[in-house]
């Protein structure tokens, strides 16, 4: 995968949803295709690894409860949460946000995001 086709997808996401603090487009493994942080934001908080455990953990509990297919999971904490995406079954967007958020309207951005990215994958 090439990450220069990605990076205006994600640049356009974060110009049309300013509670977003980093996203990134990841393999399962927890590699990373490309990312697109904001000026303040450090580098290290992407935690890809993490996220790769995150969405195992999701992927298990939704076969495990009979709902379906994987959509996405959702972290909140007290600065922020962090919102895994699934793009492909090899593909998944990770998506650092702040803590005050519309999550009906931004839920619907990120799912135009991925079906986008889905094109051209």
């Amino acid at each position: 995968m090439r990450s220069q086709v990605f990076q205006p997808m994600l640049k356009d996401l974060h110009e049309n949803s300013p509670e977003i603090e980093a996203s990134a487009i990841l393999t399962v493994d927890g590699l990373t295709v490309t990312s697109l942080l904001s000026p303040s934001m450090d580098p290290r908080r992407q935690g890809t690894m993490r996220a790769a455990a995150m969405l195992t953990m999701g992927q298990q509990a939704v076969c495990e409860c009979a709902c379906g297919h994987f959509e996405h999971v959702v972290v909140h904490g007290k600065e922020g949460s962090v919102l895994l995406v699934s793009i492909t079954t090899d593909v998944v967007m990770l998506v650092l946000i702040k803590t005050e958020v519309s999550w009906a309207a931004f839920l619907q951005r990120v799912e135009q995001a991925t079906q986008a990215i889905r094109r051209v994958i």
